[in-house]
């Protein structure tokens, strides 16, 4: 699961009352303070060192060195310019997309890998507004310490 998911579903569990521990709240909201503040999807750019990498049959993928096939990485490089980001980030995408379903044909493995795209912007966008919510809840006189603690 992607990071952001992870705290997506910890945000959205611990803001509702469901009994998920503060702390691990907060210990994820330290863990992507930086992506939050910078409002960050950004996910990298194309660049022609990593179409090189990718072309030569291979590429590194948090640390690991993967062999790929030419078909693989015309659809990396193709999804990399539509979608305006990094080769390695689609990479990674990808992937996992045919980690998990390795019978999907290349037309379903393309969709799939988009709609993953924009499914973890999604997440990250749905992070920002249940942390907006919550400050404009503290500001009521009621609010729950939780808020509070978010705001500050």
């Amino acid at each position: 699961m992607d990071p952001i998911a992870t705290l997506r579903s910890v945000l959205a569990a611990t803001l509702t009352a469901r009994g998920h521990p503060e702390q691990d709240l907060f210990d994820d909201l330290i863990l992507h303070k930086s992506r939050l503040r910078n409002l960050s999807l950004d996910v990298g750019h194309p660049s022609p060192q990593e179409q090189r990498e990718l072309q030569s049959g291979k590429i590194t993928i948090h640390g690991r060195s993967l062999a790929v096939n030419a078909d693989f990485a015309q659809q990396v490089i193709f999804l990399a310019q539509q979608l305006k980001c990094s080769e390695k980030y689609i990479a990674s995408i990808l992937h996992t997309i045919m980690a998990v379903n390795p019978n999907m044909g290349p037309v379903n493995s393309i969709e799939a890998t988009v709609a993953e795209f924009h499914q973890r912007r999604r997440h990250l966008v749905d992070c920002l507004r249940y942390l907006f919510e919550a400050a404009a809840l503290a500001q009521l006189p009621d609010a729950p310490r939780l808020y509070l603690r978010l705001e500050a």
